[in-house]
Formats: C-alpha cells, sequence, structure tokens
C-alpha cells in the first residue's frame, strides 16, 4: 500500500495523507479533505488560507 503526504502547494501546510489499497483506491488515513482546497484542473492542494488568497471560493 502507497501512502502520500498531502501539502498546501504555496505554503507547505500539512492537510492529510492518502493511501492507495490493493484495489487502487484511495482514502485519507490521516488529517482531512475539509482541511484544504483541491483544484482539479490544476491538480494542486492549497491551505484553505492560501486557496482563498489565491481568488478561490472556498
Amino acid at each position: 500500500m502507497q501512502k502520500q503526504d498531502i501539502c498546501c502547494i504555496k505554503c507547505g501546510k500539512f492537510l492529510l495523507t492518502e493511501q492507495k489499497d490493493d484495489q487502487n483506491r484511495i482514502r485519507c488515513v490521516a488529517g482531512s479533505y475539509e482541511n484544504g482546497f483541491y483544484d482539479e484542473f490544476q491538480d494542486e492542494f492549497f491551505c484553505l488560507e492560501c486557496a482563498k488568497k489565491e481568488g478561490y471560493e472556498v
């Protein structure tokens, strides 16, 4: 099983850890998706504070 820490692309703040299981499903194992904002078009995570500074509506 693969683990990956997700941090804000701007300030580096830790947001969550994702883990991929044997069936290739991804789930959050630490932190929360609610701690950040994901721009699916740019494939980037921001903390809520940086997302607001970047002009995203969070």
